[in-house]
């Protein structure tokens, strides 16, 4: 993982690196399926850049840029509701 969390959030940092490298984070569909469309997104940039388009290669790594960033945003909150649910439960 990178360091620039790590230095403010060790113990996060720690806890995302864990939750990303496990089993439950590998077999996600919707993992996988980001991931596809990110790596079709990197190839499109590469092809627009060996044409010169770099507005286009610009558009196209935000556009993978951005679905990972959602992705994050979604599984963190469901795993921070699943981890409040099973507080209240104790």
């Amino acid at each position: 993982m990178a360091d620039i969390f790590s230095r403010q959030y060790g113990y996060l940092d720690n806890l995302f690196a864990d939750y990303v490298t496990g089993e439950e984070y590998g077999e996600n569909s919707l993992v996988k399926e980001v991931n596809d469309f990110s790596s079709t997104a990197i190839n499109n940039a590469l092809a627009s850049c060996k044409h010169g388009h770099y507005d286009d290669a610009s558009n196209a790594m935000l556009e993978g840029m951005v679905a990972h960033e959602e992705l994050g945003f979604l599984l963190g909150f469901s795993y921070a509701m699943r981890i409040a649910q099973e507080s209240m439960k104790r």
